[in-house]
């Protein structure tokens, strides 16, 4: 991430995170939740502890700073989330690392971030007398988002072009 997100934040999408990251590939330019889950088992089973405790870091100042792990690292991601695999990813760096300070320091950001889905994302649905509980990542949208703006006008432009060969 460059110095001058982290020095002007208001001036990118990016959201300023205090480590290095490793995206998934492709078109990205920024960490995704669930993709940061199986980056960081890679790194752990390719024993680059510091990159790994680096990007779980990352996650965890994202709970102290908005209460959640966002969808990815950019500010348009902020109304929704990924499955909740913080704890798990930090179960998975502890094991490894035996880091069990890091642990103690940020286990009341793990509390932070599973009071956000029980209290912001749980539903109750009753099926045939038995209640379940359900974690969710439901969305309230009213327009299209920014992060495929780009390529979804060119899907709509090829999609436009076929209706006219039919």
């Amino acid at each position: 991430m460059s110095h001058h997100v982290q020095e002007h934040p208001e001036q990118h999408s990016l959201i300023p995170v205090p480590n290095t990251f490793i995206i998934p590939g492709g078109r990205f330019k920024e960490f995704y939740y669930w993709d940061t889950y199986w980056i960081v088992k890679g790194l752990l089973l390719s024993d680059m502890l510091e990159t790994a405790r680096g990007m779980v870091e990352n996650l965890l100042t994202m709970v102290e700073r908005f209460g959640f792990v966002p969808n990815g690292g950019r500010i348009y991601y902020l109304n929704r989330s990924q499955p909740p695999v913080l704890t798990l990813i930090m179960w998975d760096y502890v094991k490894v690392s035996q880091d069990y300070e890091f642990l103690q320091k940020y286990l009341h950001v793990l509390d932070k971030e599973m009071d956000f889905w029980l209290t912001k994302r749980l539903v109750q649905v009753t099926h045939e007398g038995v209640t379940y509980t359900l974690l969710t990542m439901i969305q309230k949208v009213t327009h299209q988002g920014p992060e495929s703006y780009i390529e979804d006008l060119e899907t709509c432009a090829q999609l436009a072009h076929l209706g006219e060969d039919h």
